[in-house]
């Protein structure tokens, strides 16, 4: 850090903390937590709650998650996801989840590795054996062609080409033309990327439609409340947090930064973690003063701001109840219903159905629309999203489904002005050097944090979470405040001991007890007492 002359002589302002950290979802919190035990940082949110995009709310006897449902690569046993971690390479958000006791549940898979769902066709029948194999292929035909694609082509653009069609053309399992089977490969390409990127093919980069790193052990999917992760983070910060206080304007040099409030005040520090989302990056929703460097600025305009919507519906029985999947010892309820062609209401097509029955009993579904479908929704009231969903469980279900649902709760993340979207995807031309690019210091006093620079786990609460370890470890590395600890010279360690007060003096006064790392898996708390916070690893 630098002294207070120093400062003076940058012609600095007043400090009011080492560190400001913008945005308290997973990445801010995760770079506040680290950097209170060695600095003095402020955290500052627009929003009256912290979490960003993961956001619980109460919902027909469940807890409805708005944003992030799922922790990929959970690993866990038996029904109940729980219990200590299984052997081999998890997610290191598990040690998190089981700290907190957090609900989930394994999500399950047939015995081919698909997930239990069911997948219909455009008059609403379900696909046969061979044709739920057919598409399958065709899936796999898709993907090793996008992997060797050019980086300009679109995923669009892999669907509609000769080597893709020429393999729709043959082979059994056909719906009954190569336009159909198509339209079929579209409807299932279009559900899993939207799910993953909310992304819309004609825009996503083909090369880098896959391009994330996968965990080896099952997936999980919440069930007990995704938002008491983040309320953990933010206990530890105490006062260091500010609710309601929204950034508008970031003004950074070599030596200090400065931000302005919406109600006009300017706070001071000698860093700035920006952890906001992408899509307000893109829209100038804060004015950085200079503008990013022109690589970061190019790597923005190579990456998008995927669209995804979810509307909880619940009922009053469980009228598809009868939808199995699986045979033998395998079989159970479905838990995902795919339309591959759905009806398309008002610009909007639900292609895929998330069924809390399998996991909860409780007769309620999660529509999801991505994309094209998912903006087309800023134009539909609550009512009018409702019945064009009922449009398409009356597709497959005729005669069962009710006139209404009992109660239901849609997201509106393209139109809330600190989200502007869901997360992001790689656009044509872009791939993992762009995140990269993003996760490099901008200047001596700005760093950027969130999913969009995570190259190997985007999109995804893990990815937001490193990327903001990652930035509190370029912080301290550039303030010269990585503690040294333990008992050989110069390894690196973790001070555990109490951060002091919001506007102490720079942290290279402060006193802290440190101790070694430690042991991968382990917890800061398994080795030294401390309570409030987990530090699984350091290289991130």
């Amino acid at each position: 850090m630098l002294l207070p002359e120093e400062l003076a002589a940058a012609g600095a302002p007043t400090l009011s903390a080492d560190v400001i950290v913008v945005g308290a979802g997973a990445a801010g919190l995760a770079a506040a937590g680290l950097l209170a035990r060695n600095t003095s940082v402020l955290l500052l949110e627009a929003r009256d709650r912290v979490g960003g995009r993961i956001q619980s709310q109460p919902f027909a006897g469940l807890t409805a998650e708005l944003g992030a449902q799922f922790i990929w690569g959970a690993g866990g046993g038996g029904e109940e996801a729980t219990g200590p971690t299984s052997d081999g390479l998890v997610s290191p958000l598990t040690a998190e989840a089981n700290r907190l006791g957090l609900q989930r549940v394994l999500l399950g898979t047939s015995t081919d590795g698909t997930p239990r769902r069911r997948r219909f066709r455009s008059d609403g029948a379900p696909l046969t054996a061979q044709q739920a194999a057919a598409v399958q292929r065709w899936e796999a035909d898709f993907a090793a062609l996008a992997a060797g694609a050019s980086p300009n082509a679109s995923a669009a653009g892999v669907l509609a080409g000769a080597p893709l069609l020429s393999r729709l053309a043959s082979g059994s399992g056909s719906l009954g033309s190569t336009a159909a089977n198509a339209a079929a490969l579209g409807g299932a390409l279009a559900a899993a990327y939207g799910d993953k990127w909310g992304a819309q093919l004609s825009l996503l980069s083909a090369s880098q439609a896959d391009t994330y790193t996968r965990f080896p052990q099952p997936d999980n999917i919440v069930v007990g409340g995704f938002n008491r992760l983040p309320l953990s983070w933010a206990q530890f910060l105490g006062s260091r947090l500010r609710l309601n206080s929204p950034v508008t304007a970031v003004r950074h040099n070599e030596s200090w930064a400065e931000v302005t409030l919406a109600d006009g005040s300017k706070l001071a520090a000698q860093y700035v973690v920006l952890a906001v989302l992408l899509g307000v990056l893109r829209s100038g929703g804060i004015a950085l003063e200079p503008a990013l460097p022109e690589e970061a600025q190019a790597a923005l305009s190579r990456l998008r701001v995927g669209r995804l919507e979810k509307l909880w519906l619940e009922f009053g029985e469980v009228f598809w109840e009868g939808e199995w999947c699986g045979a033998g010892e395998q079989r159970a309820p479905c838990e995902q219903l795919e339309l591959l062609t759905p009806p398309t209401v008002a610009g909007v097509a639900w292609r895929r159905f998330i069924s809390m029955a399998a996991y909860t009993r409780r007769p309620v579904l999660v529509a999801l629309a991505s994309g094209e479908g998912a903006e087309a929704l800023e134009g539909l009231s609550e009512e009018q999203a409702v019945e064009s969903a009922l449009a398409a469980l009356r597709l497959v279900f005729p005669g069962r489904v009710p006139a209404a649902p009992v109660a239901s709760l849609l997201t509106r993340w393209g139109q809330d002005p600190w989200a502007q979207g869901s997360h992001s995807y790689y656009a044509v031309g872009g791939g993992p050097v762009d995140r990269a690019t993003l996760a490099e210091p901008q200047s001596g006093s700005l760093v950027l944090a969130g999913e969009a620079a995570s190259a190997a786990h985007p999109s995804t609460v893990l990815g937001a979470w490193l990327s903001g370890r990652e930035a509190a470890y370029r912080v301290l590395d550039a303030a010269a405040e990585l503690p040294q600890c333990g008992s050989v010279p110069g390894s690196l360690g973790v001070c555990v001991a109490p951060p002091p007060p919001t506007g102490s003096s720079s942290g290279a006064e402060l006193l802290c007890g440190c101790q070694e790392l430690p042991a991968s898996g382990e917890s800061v708390d398994e080795v030294s007492g401390a309570a409030e916070f987990n530090i699984d690893e350091v290289t991130v």
